[in-house]
């Protein structure tokens, strides 16, 4: 059993104690709605013990906590246009260059558009699709799948690894781990009544989270992913652990923060 399992399902929080940040935001109701319950005068219906929970959200165009930057950070785009001129991004490309021209084949996407991200979109349709039981079209076969996987894989290492990955962490994943450590100052100077923060936000946060922490294993989140953060009081201080959890709730990628 997981540390948010074995420690927060059964001690649901007041709303006053909890705030939550969010991309997604069903799934960050869904989620809420497991770790909050409805005392008294804060009960919305008297037979149903759950209640609509607010979720803090800007416009996409506005978000610099959970979003992956792309073209609206100018530092990390020159990067990125700085990452595909390496030879050992063009080399692994050119090597998946016939798959991507049958692929851009079977979606209608250019075989330019078919590059970099736009294979990373068909793999997570496709994968998503799968998932759910959908029927695939007959050209994404096993094999096509696994080497849509690996290009994906590969995508997201020149976002993280390939190229000056400790500039790349702090204009992606920093912004997100700063909030945490003040979240954590607050809990220590005791001036906030919060016990938990989540952050309900896409696989590419996680990783980018992963990556600012040292953390970056390569590994694509799977369905469900989240990283967690508990922080405790000791008798000889304050106490920090952190872990990542491959099966927690059924929705698409949750960051948590925990201030106990």
């Amino acid at each position: 059993m997981n540390i948010f399992s074995a420690h927060h399902i059964g001690k649901r929080r007041s709303m006053c104690a909890v705030q939550i940040y969010g991309r997604l935001l069903l799934s960050a109701q869904q989620t809420g709605g497991l770790c909050t319950s409805s005392p008294g005068t804060q009960q919305w219906h008297s037979d149903i013990l759950w209640q609509p929970i607010p979720v803090h959200t800007v416009p996409v165009s506005q978000d610099r906590l959970l979003k992956f930057p792309s073209k609206d950070c100018p530092r990390f785009y020159e990067l990125m246009k700085e990452t595909i001129q390496l030879p050992e991004y063009k080399d692994r490309m050119n090597a998946w260059e016939d798959f991507i021209a049958r692929v851009a084949n079977y979606t209608g996407y250019s075989v330019d558009q078919a590059l970099s991200r736009r294979v990373w979109k068909v793999y997570d349709t496709l994968f998503c699709q799968k998932s759910h039981n959908f029927s695939l079209p007959a050209w994404a076969t096993p094999d096509v799948l696994h080497t849509l996987e690996e290009i994906s894989a590969f995508d997201m290492k020149a976002h993280m690894a390939l190229y000056k990955p400790k500039e790349k962490a702090r204009l992606t994943g920093g912004i997100l781990v700063d909030a945490v450590l003040k979240n954590f100052t607050e809990a220590i100077k005791k001036s906030s009544p919060l016990k938990m923060v989540m952050y309900s936000a896409h696989d590419s946060t996680i990783l980018a989270l992963q990556g600012a922490l040292g953390v970056y294993s390569g590994i694509h989140p799977p369905y469900a992913s989240c990283h967690i953060f508990e922080f405790y009081k000791e008798s000889d201080g304050f106490q920090l652990s952190a872990e990542t959890s491959d099966c927690l709730f059924l929705v698409e990628a949750l960051s948590f923060l925990y201030m106990v």
